[in-house]
């Protein structure tokens, strides 16, 4: 399937019952709960386009991800229909060896959506990873290769 495809399938993909459930368990407004959606079906219609990659991601999206998950009929026809395969949710701790950090794999994401959608996504429904202490109180991403970074700025 070409990428036009994947993407107008994915956004047309009736999902409104697993929306108002994660609304009601989040207590958010439909606008949010709608937009979050939205950037969820644009997440897997990414996976979707190149399978190959491993994108990073944690915060809202991930949580609407996980009520998606919960209807798997649903989500196994979603993934079947917009991918044409099952589009698995693994945590890192699953497969630590299977690619890049988390932090490259989410700089990769953000370039990706970038080049796909004509917009940065935005930080507060895709936050980095955080930044964890690391040796002698410097502030590190985790499962990094990146030099830790000092709370003052030095490396």
């Amino acid at each position: 399937m070409e990428q036009a495809t994947i993407l107008r399938e994915a956004m047309r993909f009736d999902i409104d019952i697993i929306r108002a459930r994660y609304a009601n368990e989040h207590a958010l407004s439909d606008g949010t709960a709608r937009e979050h959606e939205r950037e969820l079906k644009r997440f897997l219609a990414m996976c979707a386009i190149a399978p190959r990659k491993r994108y990073a991601m944690r915060g809202p999206i991930d949580a609407f991800w996980h009520t998606f998950l919960l209807f798997t009929q649903t989500y196994a026809h979603f993934c079947t229909h917009v991918a044409g395969r099952f589009i698995h949710h693994r945590p890192r701790e699953m497969d630590p060896d299977s690619g890049a950090p988390d932090r490259e794999a989410h700089e990769e994401f953000k370039t990706d959506y970038q080049a796909l959608f004509g917009e940065v996504p935005s930080n507060h429904l895709w936050p980095s990873p955080p930044l964890e202490p690391g040796p002698s109180g410097a502030q590190c991403y985790p499962r990094c290769a990146s030099p830790c970074r000092d709370p003052n700025g030095a490396k």
